[in-house]
């Protein structure tokens, strides 16, 4: 049998270069050329109300966490005083005796 030479097979390769080119002609092509929908919206008048009054409802937070503590927007207190402080925050007295309503905030 008679062998032939033959050359060793280069790895393939694919050049990226000439498809990346491509790509950003396309972004830059429709980028240039696209235009911007402007929304054109239609005018609406809103209702006014006439009848609303300002609520002052009062909001209280009250958190007890894993240890079994428990605080009063968040200001430290115990089941025994829960009752009291919130009285006191509800009647709206100005004591600083760490539970009020003068707008400070105090810790027991």
């Amino acid at each position: 049998m008679i062998k032939f030479p033959t050359k060793a097979k280069a790895p393939f390769k694919l050049d990226m270069v000439p498809l990346i080119n491509i790509v950003f002609l396309l972004l830059i092509f429709f980028m240039l050329t696209t235009t911007t929908a402007t929304k054109n919206s239609a005018e609406i008048e809103l209702p006014q109300a006439k009848t609303a009054e300002k609520s002052n409802k009062q909001f209280f937070t009250v958190t007890i966490d894993k240890n079994g503590s428990l605080q009063l927007d968040g200001n430290a207190t115990t089941f025994e005083t829960l009752a009291d402080h919130l009285e006191k925050k509800i009647s709206g007295k100005k004591k600083c005796g760490g539970f009020h309503s003068c707008g400070q905030s105090h810790r027991i």
